[in-house]
């Protein structure tokens, strides 16, 4: 056999043996971690690597990054999945610091460079108490305005810390589980556990799991399904996860000072939180929680508090009653929209009249 022939057998051979090793890093990722391939880069201009302590004594590794070491920033803390380290997160860091967050990344006690002797999972809550402590005594930090952000099992810690801690004011839950996790991380035995501003996110497979949790959290909370981007920190593979997550963070976590609309009988200027512009109208949104409180033991609501409703003649759940306007789950928010429907309601209530069968007074129930 000559060489030139030996070497176009070979070639296809290790293409083949190349394609399949390359299959198979794809498929050993998946519902793990973003590959290596697809991971940003963080600069060490802008990070620093920390040891702190948990709330026990447990000594534990992290990473600090701040965009603006002149201001004080809203701060993220990044809590990974179980068998990994806190470089999961690092594609999605310096998206977090581009707009205005810091960012503390540790290691859960037991994997990466914290393991510092024997590891209890219920303990896990109690790295977040350490990192809320060391971000409280950074002159960077605005500790008024903490977030957090777990995966997996990190998911279970980011719930729990929500009900727990109070420098929490914003928790996203990527994958939490219910089969899973026991004891603390399910908020068990937790004196005054009420787990509220949470994000709770999964893909298709993972759903009754973050339905589970979802029901422990009371309000404010919001649930997210992401199909087809696999477990814990392979949702935020998705880029509408992402810009989801952005956004719950800017509504809790949001920047405060000065706010102010400018103009001599017309608006020519706005100035929201120190930084203004020229403009030329202004439109104001004055909120987005439905009042339907007085309802919520008569007729079906979804997770927003919106009543449900069958949008061809506006009826609820319970028969006779009728709903129009921003408190229905009716996508479209406007005050010519909610007129209409307004007066479709009006007609289905009276067609709901006309055709109901008589009936005596003792009867008749609403």
């Amino acid at each position: 056999m000559t060489q030139k022939h030996f070497l176009k057998l070979l070639i296809p051979g290790l293409l083949g043996l190349g394609l399949l090793s390359l299959f198979l890093f794809f498929r050993g990722g998946e519902n793990k971690k973003l590959s290596n391939e697809t991971r940003m880069p963080v600069s060490n201009s802008e990070s620093r690597d920390v040891s702190f302590v948990a709330q026990d004594g447990y000594k534990l590794a992290g990473t600090y990054w701040v965009p603006d070491p002149k201001k004080r920033h809203p701060t993220i803390i990044l809590s990974h999945q179980f068998n990994s380290s806190r470089h999961d997160f690092d594609t999605f860091i310096p998206i977090l610091l581009k707009n205005g967050y810091a960012v503390f990344a540790y290691d859960t006690r037991g994997f990466g460079e914290s393991k510092n002797g024997t590891a209890n999972i219920n303990d896990f809550p109690k790295d977040v108490l350490g990192a809320v402590e060391f971000l409280k005594r950074q002159a960077e930090v605005d500790s008024s305005r903490i977030g957090i952000i777990g995966t997996s099992v990190g998911a279970n810690v980011a719930f729990v810390v929500s009900g727990s801690i109070k420098e929490i004011r914003a928790a996203v839950a990527l994958s939490p589980s219910n089969t899973g996790a026991r004891g603390v991380l399910l908020g068990n035995d937790i004196l005054n556990f009420s787990p509220s501003h949470l994000f709770i996110a999964s893909d298709e497979r993972e759903k009754s799991d973050a339905d589970f949790i979802f029901g422990k959290a009371v309000k404010p909370k919001e649930q997210h399904e992401y199909p087809g981007f696999g477990h814990g920190i392979g949702l935020l593979r998705s880029d509408k996860a992402q810009n989801d997550i952005l956004f719950f963070l800017r509504g809790l976590l949001n920047p405060v000072g000065k706010t102010s609309v400018n103009g001599n009988n017309f608006s020519s200027s706005i100035v929201i939180n120190n930084q203004g512009g020229n403009m030329d109208g202004v439109f104001v949104e004055i909120g987005s929680v439905p009042n339907s409180e007085i309802v919520k033991d008569l007729v079906e609501l979804d997770q927003w508090g919106q009543v449900v409703i069958d949008s061809r003649h506006a009826s609820t759940s319970h028969p006779g009653i009728f709903a129009a306007g921003d408190i229905t789950n009716d996508p479209y928010k406007q005050n010519n929209i909610s007129a209409g429907d307004a007066v479709k309601a009006a007609l289905a209530a009276y067609n709901y009249l006309l055709q109901r069968q008589k009936q005596s007074p003792a009867e008749e129930s609403i």
